[in-house]
């Protein structure tokens, strides 16, 4: 498949497959399409999609430190380590 524009970059994928994500060739379109947002996974059909971005646009730091901690435990488990520790 020759890819004219970045937009048939998800059908190639879906086509051949992606070693990078270990996907095999035929999985479905919307686990490579980054352009269009599947239906499904669209977040402004959230129910709190509203609340979300008035946090998102929160400029006060978040302080759950619990958050943190599973975070680096979560990146330690794959072998990951943080650039602040």
């Amino acid at each position: 498949m020759k890819i004219e524009s970045p937009r048939f970059l998800a059908h190639a994928k879906q086509e051949q497959g992606d070693l990078g994500d270990n996907l095999p060739p035929g999985s479905p379109l919307e686990y490579f399409d980054l352009c269009e947002a599947h239906p499904k996974y669209m977040v402004e059909k959230l129910p709190d999609y509203k609340e979300l971005t008035v946090a998102l646009d929160n400029p006060k730091p978040n302080i759950h430190l619990d958050h943190l901690e599973k975070s680096v435990q979560a990146l330690g488990k794959i072998g990951l380590s943080t650039p602040w520790l």
